[in-house]
């Protein structure tokens, strides 16, 4: 993680001050292969920090350990792994939180791409939702973005001027 401190009226340079690794295997130790493409998209809402991991299909979400510190982020629980009924295993396009809800893309192998809105209940984390895309945006070689502020989610098309909305 980078972080940018400031002086009285001066930034300073950006810092690397921590490196954030899952740590879901057994007994907590950090796991990851090569193809995971861990942190393929990522988002930040107050102590929270979203992490996709683009070709495995998981969202690892990690809180700041002490608030007043940057450097002490942990995973809580078991990484968030998105169901499309169907068994299918997805790619993680997007993700975006504000506070305790979370907005992720992902397409799916031999399907359509699908979003998933996830909310935190007293620390865990639940899937609520499930957006299907419109048929007519499916394209194997698209990249989906999501944005997510208060009760609206919008992912948006990259070949096309097409945005999706949904509001609870």
């Amino acid at each position: 993680m980078f972080i940018q401190s400031q002086t009285a009226d001066q930034p300073l340079p950006w810092e690397l001050k921590a490196e954030i690794v899952p740590n879901d295997g057994p007994d907590f130790t950090p796991v990851l292969t090569p193809d995971e493409k861990f942190g393929h998209s990522i988002a930040v809402s107050g102590d929270t920090l979203l992490a996709g991991s683009g070709s495995s299909g998981s969202v690892r979400v990690f809180v700041r350990a002490n608030p007043t510190s940057n450097l002490d982020w942990v995973q809580q629980g078991e990484p968030l792994i998105m169901d499309d009924g169907a068994g299918r295993s997805p790619t993680i396009l997007d993700v975006d939180i504000d506070q305790d809800t979370a907005l992720i893309s992902a397409r799916f192998y031999g399907g359509y791409p699908k979003a998933f809105i996830y909310e935190r209940d007293n620390g865990a984390w639940q899937q609520r939702k499930m957006l299907d895309i419109p048929n007519n945006w499916y394209d194997v070689y698209s990249f989906y973005r999501v944005a997510l502020e208060g009760n609206t989610g919008e992912l948006s098309h990259s070949y096309t001027s097409n945005l999706f909305v949904d509001r609870r």
